[in-house]
């Protein structure tokens, strides 16, 4: 091999590996934050769903509490949201979803029913409710405001 190409080798495989670790945010995982609102004033209760567009596709839900919510790690990149409002009594709630800490129903336990719901029936669907967020490495933000 002719000198000048052994010199390059090395450098060429360290620009592909920094191009590969820089990515276009993907890779590596964010907690997101927020808050949710309804025609402005906060949910009381309710989940917020991020269902990652990436790696396995799996769903990153967090517990809703006056409007304010966190989520465990979700891998960065873009994600689809919804928000559901709450249906059944938190003492009821007894499974860890993805051992985040976040605690949902198990099968056994039944919604309860609700007259009406705070939360208007789009936002409970990925294929209606026009939310997403891009989930970047670290802490992000993610506030939203709800409206029929």
């Amino acid at each position: 091999m002719p000198r000048s190409l052994c010199r390059s080798a090395p450098l060429a495989a360290l620009a592909a590996a920094v191009l590969a670790l820089a990515g276009c945010g993907s890779g590596g995982t964010g907690v997101v934050a927020g808050k949710v609102t309804v025609n402005g004033k906060p949910l009381k209760k309710g989940l917020i769903t991020f269902s990652s567009e990436v790696g396995n596709r799996d769903a990153f839900s967090a517990a809703i509490k006056d409007g304010l919510y966190k989520t465990g790690e979700i891998p960065c990149g873009l994600a689809k949201v919804t928000v559901y409002p709450a249906q059944i009594d938190p003492s009821e709630v007894t499974e860890d979803l993805k051992g985040s800490g976040d605690r949902v129903p198990t099968a056994k336990v039944k919604p309860r029913e609700r007259p009406h719901s705070e939360v208007p029936p789009k936002y409970g669907n990925t294929d209606t409710s026009g939310l997403t967020y891009t989930v970047k490495k670290g802490e992000n933000e993610y506030s939203v405001d709800l409206t029929p």
